[in-house]
């Protein structure tokens, strides 16, 4: 059954009661995918710690690879996923987050002879 842009409209509004205004259910969608980040450069491990703390997600990875790297700092109001490749660029680590539940993987670390 096809809705008109009216009917559809309405149907947002009751569901994010709010003062009615065009766009204002995207909006309210929109902000709750944002999180107030405050995570300060340091270590790989305890930032990612901290991330998770924050992001209210788990993190599944060995801790060894991680172990000697660092992280950027991340402040401010972000989406979850660019908060946390924000973080892991200068570790040369990818991370994906997933049902709740972030997933990095870590190149080995280079060999110094």
């Amino acid at each position: 059954m096809f809705k008109s842009p009216a009917a559809i409209h309405d149907i947002t509004s009751e569901r994010h009661k709010g003062s009615g205004r065009p766009g204002e259910a995207l909006s309210t969608a929109i902000m709750a995918a944002l999180i107030a980040f405050s995570i300060p450069e340091g270590s790989l491990v305890s930032s990612i710690v901290e991330f998770a703390r924050q992001a209210n997600v788990q993190v599944i990875v060995a801790v060894r690879p991680l172990e000697g790297r660092r992280a950027a700092s991340v402040y401010g109001l972000i989406p979850p996923q660019q908060a946390l490749d924000g973080l892991l660029a200068p570790s040369g680590c990818k991370g994906v987050i997933r049902d709740n539940v972030i997933r990095l993987r870590c190149p080995a670390p280079i060999a110094i002879s």
